[in-house]
């Protein structure tokens, strides 16, 4: 498994954790120290998720960046000809 698949996986599941908190926190019968508690926990949730979207966008910058550096790598070598034309020749004198 690649980072980019633990990170999307670890993505998805705080995103989960986070819509289910947000249910849990609309129940009426929850007291004023467990809504305080689950919107600290929410927002260290939140941390993560932004986290690991950070390193999610930075290694597809990464990648992006290395996959254009092999294309311009490639199309550096360019060989100009004209076609019908002899090369040319040194002449010694």
């Amino acid at each position: 498994m690649t980072d980019l698949e633990v990170l999307d996986r670890s993505i998805n599941e705080l995103k989960e954790w986070l819509n289910g908190a947000w249910r849990h926190l609309a129940k009426p019968s929850m007291t004023k120290f467990e809504r305080r508690e689950l919107r600290n926990e929410m927002k260290q949730c939140n941390v993560e998720l932004r986290r690991c979207l950070d390193l999610v966008r930075a290694e597809r910058a990464n990648r992006r960046q290395a996959s254009a550096d092999m294309q311009r790598g490639v199309s550096n070598v360019v060989d100009f000809r004209l076609i019908g034309r002899d090369p040319p020749t040194l002449e010694r004198r």
